[in-house]
């Protein structure tokens, strides 16, 4: 799990600054906390997209 977090983690994000009255979209670094906290989100996220559409394929399965 540990190198699944390591593998995944962002480097880099896009922030929004604005600047005389225009927003422009400026790379930045990721602090540590939130590099894993967006990790784990992710791992998270997927998971349960993927429990969702297994639900879904045994439905179908069981009806037809």
């Amino acid at each position: 799990m540990v190198d699944a977090i390591e593998n995944i983690k962002p480097i880099c994000e896009v922030e929004k600054v604005g600047v005389a009255g225009t927003i422009y979209d400026v790379p930045g670094i990721v602090a540590r906390d939130r590099q894993q906290t967006l990790a784990i989100r992710w791992i998270l996220e997927a998971a349960f997209k993927r429990r969702i559409s297994y639900r879904i394929s045994l439905e179908k399965c069981s009806f037809a």
